[in-house]
């Protein structure tokens, strides 16, 4: 499936539907959907929105990220969880990346995610492609 989507991806230039293609690789431990709201107090939920704001903000630096009009986002990753808790990973970079690189989240802006299980990668890697025009 990685492979086929890997596919899907360089069609998307191939074709013209998008020009730009930013790739974000992060190793380690991440924060799951799961733990996200098993945190009942918002003071827990709001520690990790911070700490992964700037955990993003340095990697979008590092990537080199530039102003989008619209953008989609695909995830690849190799870790033990399901692709569902990896949701809220794609919140907290397209939130991080509200009002410096893309206008908002909106339909408009913010087209698609998808996340998908590629077991070729090392364990606990993830990547983050965000493809947009």
């Amino acid at each position: 499936m990685s492979e086929l989507a890997r596919r899907f991806l360089n069609l998307l230039f191939t074709f013209g539907f998008y020009s730009k293609h930013y790739k974000i690789v992060y190793n380690g431990k991440i924060a799951s959907t799961n733990e996200f709201y098993e945190a009942r107090h918002w003071s827990v939920r709001a520690g990790l929105k911070v700490k992964w704001s700037k955990i993003f903000d340095v990697l979008l630096i590092q990537a080199k990220v530039k102003p989008l009009k619209e953008f989609s986002v695909f995830i690849f990753y190799s870790s033990r969880h399901d692709a569902d808790n990896l949701s809220i990973m794609g919140k907290m970079l397209v939130d991080t990346m509200k009002g410096k690189y893309i206008e908002n989240d909106i339909n408009r802006f913010y087209k698609s995610t998808h996340t998908i299980h590629d077991s070729s990668l090392p364990k606990n890697t993830f990547e983050f492609h965000i493809i947009g025009k």
